[in-house]
């Protein structure tokens, strides 16, 4: 069963692959028999519900198997599940999270009338440039150890990133130290 998994998130790799490079705008994952359950965004869908899902707009895919996710969805889940987060519903967890645990996160983020693409962030001091959305709705409430918020201004100079209104450092896990704040 967990091959069969493998081999359709394989093939639905595949489609993503394909469609940016030939710009086509839907999903296909026709294997014969495909009875995969999918879920996008907390919402059971079908395959053919997906058909507008770009690449670009994917957070995160991942693919469950086993008694437990049968326990949790019943039959329709006995060949697997396939997971699928969206960017927007990843970044709504992890800035609802990120409020919760930090007052100057959350000014920052009203002030900037809650769009955080001005945002640099930077989790346990890497500067995540790519998929952000992914890495960051990945945290655990009880995982996320500081958040600290730093002027654009300092963010050029001890980052290097330019054009962003603000650096998000993160810390997680083990790597805490102190409360978190950066260097000036």
């Amino acid at each position: 069963m967990m091959k069969r998994m493998v081999m359709i998130a394989a093939c639905m790799a595949a489609s993503f692959s394909a469609k940016a490079q030939t710009g086509l705008d839907s999903i296909s994952a026709d294997l014969p028999g495909d009875s995969t359950f999918y879920v996008v965004d907390s919402v059971a869908v079908g395959i053919g519900a997906m058909q507008d899902l770009s690449p670009e707009k994917i957070a995160s895919i991942s693919v469950v198997s086993g008694p437990g996710i049968v326990r949790k969805y019943g039959d329709r889940a006995a060949n697997g599940v396939i997971y699928i987060e969206t960017k927007a519903f990843a970044r709504k967890h992890y800035t609802a999270l990120f409020s919760n645990r930090s007052a100057a996160y959350r000014k920052l983020l009203n002030d900037n009338k809650g769009d955080d693409t001005r945002f640099a962030y930077i989790l346990n001091g890497r500067v995540l440039a790519i998929n952000p959305e992914g890495e960051l709705s990945a945290i655990k409430d009880n995982d996320l150890r500081a958040i600290s918020v730093m002027p654009g201004k300092d963010l050029e100079r001890v980052y290097g990133v330019k054009g962003k209104a603000a650096g998000v450092l993160i810390t997680t896990g083990s790597v805490a130290s102190g409360d978190g704040a950066y260097a000036r």
